[in-house]
């Protein structure tokens, strides 16, 4: 297992332990080990048809319990595979700033908002949308759309299986940001986004030239263009193709999301 799937797995395990105060070592793991719904032959069959993929994941034990058929033909990985040597998930296939974003802020947010929900043993009332990078083990980079929520909980309050549906949308992804979105469920029974977030992240270091870096700095010290063009003796107009080649770069849409994307990847 990978140094980096080791800290996906690590922070999985802190998140629960600090957000639902639970020792796993006082937990039955076998009894947590059961799931019969997807030996259903109609279920079976009905998973075969959708163009997602779809796992279950077990919060106890840390690793995926069920995964769908299709899973090879979207993900680029034989389900022996990934039993086998995958039980990490698919932290181990996300490209390195997705990785990160995802430890730093996606897993945080999404357990605090268990942790809020379960105090009031409403688990399943809440489910998350959210866009991540994959690199597919044939080189291919994609963006997938994951869509998780809890299907069955321990005592009300904590969360044992979650599903996970994983869906390729690189034909449809035109920009390079992170969606995060959270759903409740209305009194309607429907779900119904709450809250939304976007998350940046610059690629690697060395796609920017040296001048753009100084220019991302001085932006991230609080300079303004005006300010930019005076202390390195260019003219406005500089900054600005400065400015505006940064934002085309990374994707993206003004100056405060390229500078969170730098914030995160520690460029200033």
């Amino acid at each position: 297992m990978s140094d980096k799937s080791k800290s996906y797995l690590q922070t999985i395990g802190k998140l629960t332990n600090h957000f639902f105060s639970m020792d796993r070592r006082d937990v039955d793991l076998e009894s947590f080990n059961r799931f019969d719904l997807y030996q259903n032959k109609n279920t079976k069959h009905l998973l075969n048809l959708v163009a997602e993929t779809f796992l279950i994941f077990n919060h106890f034990t840390l690793q995926f319990e069920h995964i769908s058929p299709n899973f090879s033909e979207i993900i680029g990985v034989s389900i022996p595979d990934m039993k086998e040597n995958c039980r990490d998930g698919l932290s181990h296939m996300l490209v390195p700033e997705h990785l990160e974003i995802y430890n730093k802020e996606v897993l945080p947010e999404m357990f605090r908002m268990y942790r809020n929900y379960a105090l009031m043993g409403k688990l399943k009332d809440i489910k998350f949308s959210f866009t991540l990078k994959l690199q597919r083990p044939d080189g291919r980079v994609i963006w997938t759309l994951h869509h998780m929520s809890v299907i069955e909980t321990f005592l009300l309050t904590i969360p044992h299986l979650s599903v996970l549906f994983v869906s390729d949308i690189t034909e449809f992804k035109n920009d390079e940001v992170v969606n995060f979105t959270v759903f409740k469920k209305a009194s309607d029974g429907q779900f119904k986004p709450v809250n939304s977030k976007r998350y940046y992240s610059l690629e690697k270091k060395e796609d920017f030239g040296k001048k753009e870096m100084v220019v991302l700095h001085l932006l991230g010290n609080g300079l303004n263009t005006k300010d930019i063009a005076n202390e390195l003796s260019i003219s406005v107009e500089t900054v600005y193709n400065h400015r505006k080649s940064l934002l085309k770069k990374t994707g993206a849409t003004n100056v405060h999301h390229l500078l969170q994307m730098a914030s995160i990847d520690g460029l200033y």
